[in-house]
């Protein structure tokens, strides 16, 4: 995956942010407003699995097959929320997501998860594809940071 493909993942998961938050702001409809929207995650995601079994550049199939694996995971998101009646901004469990938003302010992308707030690196991780999103592979990029960072961390129990 090039790098149009990075930018196609960090603009969807930005629009994915945007439109969660959205639901989230209006209490009069957002129970409706949640399911309305894990529908059209489902009806999205059909779409693009018709889309990866036609005829693709190989560059355009490793693209989409990532932002099937990540609007998969997004959705799972949004399954747990609908089914846990999530209906604040402030909830614990949207909270918790990494969301990418475009701060205006300083006119970039920045990445929050709880009260962390990050401008996003664009880095560049190359072309790897990834089975699932779990939070164990929140995990290991936890650990490639740290790892590329030189920092060191202690762990009393690692289960």
């Amino acid at each position: 995956m090039g790098k149009l493909g990075k930018v196609v993942l960090t603009i969807c998961q930005m629009m994915w942010t945007r439109d969660v938050t959205a639901i989230l702001r209006d209490s009069r409809t957002v129970i409706r407003g949640m399911r309305d929207f894990e529908q059209r995650s489902f009806t999205e995601l059909n779409l693009l699995a018709g889309a990866v079994r036609g005829e693709l550049p190989k560059l355009a199939r490793a693209t989409l097959c990532a932002l099937i694996t990540i609007n998969v995971h997004a959705r799972d998101i949004i399954s747990e929320m609908v089914k846990k009646q999530v209906s604040e901004l402030l909830s614990f469990d949207w909270q918790k997501q990494l969301r990418y938003y475009w701060n205006m302010k300083v006119d970039n992308c920045v990445v929050c998860m709880s009260i962390a707030v990050y401008t996003y690196g664009y880095e560049y991780l190359g072309a790897c594809p990834r089975l699932v999103i779990t939070p164990l592979t929140m995990m290991g990029g936890f650990f490639s940071g740290l790892a590329q960072s030189g920092a060191w961390c202690c762990f009393d129990e690692f289960n």
